[in-house]
């Protein structure tokens, strides 16, 4: 941890970051703190795994719930008992009732999580699922999409594509965003998307039938890039 980049965010300052320790792993409680710069504090009653505090007329409060192989309440044979009362999906529920703001990271391998996805669908849930490879590109998510909401809530989109420009779309931070987030790519197959589209922004737009159309990627690795870039979300 020592050798990161502290990168501190417009949203941090500080700020309190209420997280749920029997849930959330301790890693992403200090990336937040030491990377980002926010105040983690333990919250075992909280409704959200983590959320991230309101400053009045600045940022809006962003809840998040942690779907993790190893964390308590999000078996995979409970999701699927409904004699159990569906856990996790209870659990998402209430937090989408509880938050204008919820978000549902999901960090990846689950098995059968794409069975537990289309349970979440067909209960009509609302809340908007991502998937990560590590709880690293975890905290990046939460940062990323609490920095979204603070941008729209005071007017400052433009700011952040400004930023967006001038930080993310360099060749090299570009080949780092891609290793970083979609670890089963090789490097060869970086390249290859960086020099068919020419930037982050461009791959994020295309789809997952335009990379099988005019790349060599597999199925799998298509839709995996598709799912992460759908909410138009950038990460660092």
């Amino acid at each position: 941890m020592a050798s990161r980049k502290i990168t501190r965010c417009r949203g941090a300052r500080g700020q309190l970051a209420l997280y749920n320790p029997h849930i959330v792993p301790a890693e992403v409680a200090q990336e937040l703190e030491v990377v980002y710069g926010f105040r983690p504090k333990e919250a075992p009653g909280c409704l959200a795994d983590v959320m991230i505090s309101q400053r009045k007329g600045d940022f809006p409060p962003v809840a998040f719930m942690f779907i993790h192989k190893d964390a308590p309440g999000f078996s995979v044979e409970n999701a699927f008992d409904r004699k159990e009362g569906q856990a996790p999906l209870e659990k998402l529920l209430k937090a989408e009732k509880a938050f204008e703001n919820a978000f549902a990271i999901a960090v990846l391998p689950i098995p059968r999580f794409t069975e537990l996805q289309l349970l979440a669908v067909s209960n009509s849930m609302q809340i908007k699922i991502f998937t990560v490879f590590s709880l690293s590109s975890a905290a990046k998510i939460m940062v990323s999409v609490h920095e979204k909401h603070a941008f729209q809530i005071t007017e400052k989109a433009d700011q952040l594509n400004e930023r967006m420009s001038d930080e993310l779309l360099t060749r090299k931070h570009a080949m780092d965003t891609l290793k970083i987030n979609f670890p089963f790519l090789s490097v060869d197959e970086c390249d290859m998307l960086l020099d068919l589209f020419g930037s982050i922004a461009s791959i994020a737009q295309a789809g997952a039938e335009n990379l099988l159309d005019v790349t060599v990627l597999s199925t799998s690795a298509a839709q995996a890039i598709e799912e992460f870039f759908r909410s138009e979300y950038v990460v660092e």
